[in-house]
Parts: C-alpha cells; structure tokens; sequence
C-alpha cells in the first residue's frame, strides 16, 4: 500500500517544527549548555519518532497522538509567549489538531496495520 499523501506532509512539517526547536534555548542565560545538551537529545529522540512515524511503524503512530493531546492541552502556555516563539506554538497546536484528526481517521490507521502486516 502506498504512502498516503498526509503522513509525508504531517512528516515533513513535523520535521520542520523539530529543528525549530532549537532556536528556544537563551544563550544569555548561565545554565544555557545545559539547555542546549537536553534540546538536542529532545530534537534526536524526536527525529527517530518522526522517520518511524513516516515509515509505518505503529507505536511511532501512537506516540505522536499522544504528543498530539499534550500539545493540545497546554494550549494556554502560548499566552506566556511572545513573538516567534508564540507562532511556532500556534503552528505546533495547529498541526497537533489537523494531525489527531488524520491519525484516527480511517485510511491513516488502516495503512499503518497494513505497514505492520507486510507483503502476503
């Protein structure tokens, strides 16, 4: 079964918004090496995350939904941001709804169980 056109797109912003998250850390602050170390351990697990996800795997599917509601229930922290900061957290909440609703749609699961079931 081929790859829907929707788990590219929902990887690829995906992508996108993971790399983003490197522009958060405050280098003016005295424990910034510290933040950087853990953004980018964050940015690789997540990257790992995300190619499974394209890939088919299941649990990278099950993982993302679940960041999916967390993002959506911390909706309220975008009022504590300002500037970019508070667009990419609109643009994460954006996609975190279009995505909960690609995910648990039909065609989504069932070309992710068709990826788990391979060639007959």
């Amino acid at each position: 079964m081929r790859r829907p056109w929707g788990i590219t797109l929902g990887a690829l912003l995906l992508h996108i918004l993971n790399l983003l998250t490197m522009m958060f850390p405050r280098w003016d602050e005295p424990d910034s090496f510290v933040l950087v170390a853990f953004v980018a351990l964050y940015v690789c697990f997540t990257a790992i995350v995300i190619h499974a996800f394209w890939k088919g795997q299941a649990w990278a599917r099950w993982i993302i939904l679940i960041r999916c509601v967390l993002m959506l229930a911390t909706f309220q922290l975008i009022l504590w941001e300002g500037g970019i900061y508070r667009a990419q957290g609109i643009a994460e909440r954006i996609l975190a709804l279009v995505l909960l609703v690609y995910l648990s749609s039909a065609r989504a699961r069932a070309w992710f169980a068709g990826v788990q079931e391979g060639p007959a």
